[in-house]
């Protein structure tokens, strides 16, 4: 990716697509946005959608970059989709309210796999691994408990053991 970039990656209209076609890509544009909590934001800017951002443009906060990688990831429509902590450096309400909005939402019927520090989110996955250091690693399950936050916390704090 160039060192100065627009702001997103917003969909371009040309003479051969319909008016059905554009309308769709741009709600799906304008959905992204919104569940990455950028509308407010891209409204602010002098520019908008095409403000130029990077080393010769506008500074963007450590959230705010992260939103929009997480924006074009989302936008591009894949079929499975790796998120390295994608929500690190957002404060905790924008946090949920993105990781609700977009992996709750947006992105149903796809696999997501997400490596983060943030046990709130555990609780809307299938299943876990929880790396309580270099050496171990427990996999679980949904179904092995109704109560998944205290399950995690007893393995994240040693207090549960597993056997093989």
């Amino acid at each position: 990716m160039p060192l100065a970039s627009r702001l997103t990656t917003r969909p371009t209209t040309t003479t051969t697509t319909t008016t059905t076609t554009t309308l769709h890509v741009w709600c799906r544009y304008s959905s992204v946005l919104e569940a990455c909590c950028l509308d407010v934001d891209v409204s602010r800017l002098s520019q908008g959608h095409s403000t130029l951002v990077g080393e010769r443009g506008l500074t963007l906060s450590g959230g705010q970059r992260q939103r929009v990688s997480l924006a074009r990831a989302v936008y591009s429509d894949r079929d499975v989709y790796l998120l390295d902590d994608p929500l690190a450096a957002c404060d905790p309400d924008v946090a949920l309210t993105v990781f609700r909005r977009v992996v709750l939402d947006l992105l149903v019927g796809k696999t997501v796999l997400i490596v983060t520090h943030q046990l709130q989110v555990s609780s809307s996955s299938n299943s876990c691994c929880c790396c309580c250091s270099s050496f171990h690693c427990h996999f679980l399950s949904l179904s092995l408990s109704r109560h998944w936050n205290t399950l995690v916390y007893k393995v994240l704090s040693n207090k549960l053991r597993f056997t093989r």
